[in-house]
């Protein structure tokens, strides 16, 4: 989103957003807010409604303090919106449903009538935004075109498009780049595990992988 409509929500509500000048080590939403544009009335209105629960119709028996809500993160994942928080209660829990269920039928970009992808990398916008986005020379459609991309290992930008490739055990396999090679130090014979996890970009959320040298980073297994 952004930094002009980002501050206007954290200077409309200040409490909710609370968490903002935190460190990493401590909320999520050190970050900021991690959408698109379109999303911005969605959020306002998501947070006036939980603004005007918490000054106006708390139960006699509930406490203001363990239900003051604060955003932790607000972010794109899978095509909705998300928005974790600490404290509320049932009602605000239903107004955070009923705001990433809209967020499914809003274009990220424009805030116009929009669809989930079925394809590629999983965005809500309108055909216009998802023409323009296609057009863009710094958009990746889906992960099997960036794969088989010309047949050859190739770098775009700042990034190192590779192969898949599958051996004669039928096991899948990636040549890294020799220039990454020499880059991170790694030699012929080094001992490297991998571990799946999410890799957040710009444009959203997608499933990949991390590797560790434990040739040169063994792991250091806690004593009893």
């Amino acid at each position: 989103m952004k930094p002009e409509l980002q501050n206007k929500l954290f200077e409309a509500y200040p409490s909710i957003f609370r968490q903002k000048d935190l460190p990493m080590t401590q909320t999520c939403m050190c970050w900021g807010i991690a959408t698109g544009d379109g999303w911005y009335n969605i959020l306002d209105s998501l947070c006036n409604q939980i603004q005007n629960h918490l000054e106006h119709n708390l139960r006699e028996d509930q406490d203001p303090t363990t239900i003051n809500v604060e955003a932790t993160q607000v972010k794109e994942k899978y095509g909705g919106l998300r928005f974790y928080y600490d404290g509320g209660d049932e009602f605000i829990e239903g107004l955070v449903w009923m705001a990433e269920a809209i967020s499914y039928r809003t274009c990220e970009e424009c805030g116009s009538l929009g669809t989930p992808s079925n394809v590629g990398w999983i965005h809500t916008l309108c055909p216009p935004c998802r023409d323009a986005r296609a057009r863009s020379p710094d958009f990746w459609p889906d992960k099997d075109n960036i794969m088989n991309h010309k047949g050859s290992n190739e770098h775009i930008s700042d990034h190192n498009v590779v192969i898949v490739k599958e051996n004669e055990a039928g096991e899948l396999y990636i040549d890294l780049p020799q220039k990454i090679i020499e880059q991170l130090g790694w030699e012929i014979g080094d001992d490297v595990e991998w571990e799946e996890t999410e890799i957040c970009e710009g444009w959203g959320e997608h499933k990949g992988f991390t590797l560790s040298n434990l040739t040169k980073n063994p792991k250091v297994v806690p004593s009893e």
